[in-house]
């Protein structure tokens, strides 16, 4: 989840793409919560930027802080 203008944002997604060009596989979808305030309301979003991880249709994890590249390859090479 993100919004286009927020600078957290755009440094989580950078750190995303990172994580899947050393993956080289895609992994990340990103939606723009401005868009979908239902959306965020549903899944109880608190801010943005936001990973959402499902499992079986359900929300099985939220991460807030994308303290770094590393951090989030560890993350997704453990899901």
């Amino acid at each position: 989840m993100h919004t286009p203008f927020c600078g957290t944002c755009q440094l989580a997604e950078r750190m995303l793409q990172a994580v899947e060009a050393v993956m080289k596989k895609e992994y990340y979808y990103k939606l723009n919560a401005s868009l979908f305030p239902d959306f965020m309301q549903k899944h109880q979003i608190e801010s943005v930027p936001c990973l959402i991880t499902f499992q079986d249709g359900q929300v099985k994890d939220k991460t807030y802080a994308f303290q770094s590249v590393q951090h989030m390859l560890a993350k997704t090479i453990s899901e």
